[in-house]
């Protein structure tokens, strides 16, 4: 099909994209053996530290939440609203603050003295803020899950539940000094669970509605092309619907978002990618500490992926998509670098 100049060139654009993060990751495999764990996992930790200080920053009105999208149009948020160091949405900083605190949490679980142990902790708990109180109940459900299936595939999950209950009881520590019990404190200073009570009752918006679009409300015959949807897309980022063209953006459902775009196609190749990373992340857990990471990060993903799209570029994400499947391209191989020192798992 002939698409007008405008969206051929932002199709192109974003064609590219994906083609410049696939050779960076093909230049980077080239060198795997040189990847140092401690080392990425030095850089991952400072970022979500200094993720969490620009969001507390923001979220306590310090900085503010006005975006200029254009040279005339600017986009104002309420005070509360947390979009970290990234661009007009949270997306971005959803994705990489449960990314950043996993890596925190392996910190803690390889730290054998135990007053190292508890400051890591303390360290990890502060890099959750951003996920926990930016808004996004993807962002929420994304670390609490992966967290979860970390512990789990270590097979550490009584280290998972001291570290959980250590935070509760600084969060009830905080709320008793408010003067508030444990779900007021949590209600009333967390815009994520603010909104997501306010968006129960949407049909669509909901989670619910998210996650079931594509079973109960997707109407292919919306698409400018429906007739070639299934074969090749409706259109790669841009998909005309009703005569306007999603540059950039799409359906807030990762599963669909990859149909949308690729059709069957698209679909059973997102598919397969996670199934595959899945399987032999799994399989190098023992040997690759970057395996585990990646098997309960993803794991995460397909939890969230019927209401979130937290995978794909686009939603000013920037490169971290590209982020995202080199990490998954270096936990899914055996590292022999790092054999003796991370065979941590029975």
């Amino acid at each position: 099909m002939i698409l007008p100049l405008t969206a051929s060139a932002f199709t192109v654009y974003y064609f590219w994209k994906y083609v410049e993060g696939w050779l960076f990751i093909r230049m980077m495999l080239q060198c795997k053996d040189f990847i140092k764990f401690v080392f990425i996992r030095k850089i991952m930790i400072c970022i979500g530290v200094f993720l969490s200080i620009y969001s507390i920053l923001q979220y306590m009105g310090w900085l503010g939440t006005e975006v200029q999208l254009t040279d005339t149009v600017d986009v104002h948020y309420v005070e509360g609203t947390i979009l970290g160091p990234y661009n007009s949405t949270y997306f971005a900083l959803g994705q990489m603050s449960p990314l950043c605190f996993l890596f925190s949490c392996s910190k803690v679980n390889d730290e054998t003295k135990q007053l190292h142990k508890v400051l890591y902790a303390l360290l990890s708990i502060f890099i959750s803020f951003p996920a926990l109180f930016c808004g996004s109940r993807t962002a929420l459900v994304l670390i609490v899950s992966s967290f979860v299936f970390y512990y789990w595939v270590i097979r550490k999950m009584k280290d998972l539940a001291v570290l959980a209950t250590f935070g509760a009881i600084l969060i009830l520590f905080f709320s008793i000094s408010k003067g508030l019990d444990f779900g007021s404190f949590l209600g009333e200073n967390n815009r994520t669970l603010e909104r997501a009570e306010f968006l129960s009752d949407n049909k669509e918006q909901s989670v619910k509605g998210r996650s079931l679009y594509f079973l109960l409300a997707f109407d292919i015959d919306r698409y400018d092309y429906s007739s070639l949807v299934p074969f090749v897309g409706a259109g790669f980022y841009v998909a005309p619907m009703e005569g306007r063209y999603r540059i950039g953006y799409g359906y807030h459902n990762a599963y669909l978002f990859s149909f949308e775009q690729l059709g069957c196609m698209g679909f059973l190749l997102f598919i397969c990618l996670y199934y595959r990373t899945i399987i032999r992340s799994f399989r190098y857990r023992r040997y690759n500490p970057f395996a585990a990471l990646v098997f309960a990060y993803v794991l995460g993903l397909v939890i969230v992926g019927p209401a979130g799209n937290t995978f794909w570029r686009g939603n000013a994400t920037g490169n971290i998509n590209t982020l995202l499947v080199f990490l998954f391209s270096i936990g899914t191989v055996n590292l022999s670098n790092t054999t003796k020192q991370y065979n941590y798992v029975s």
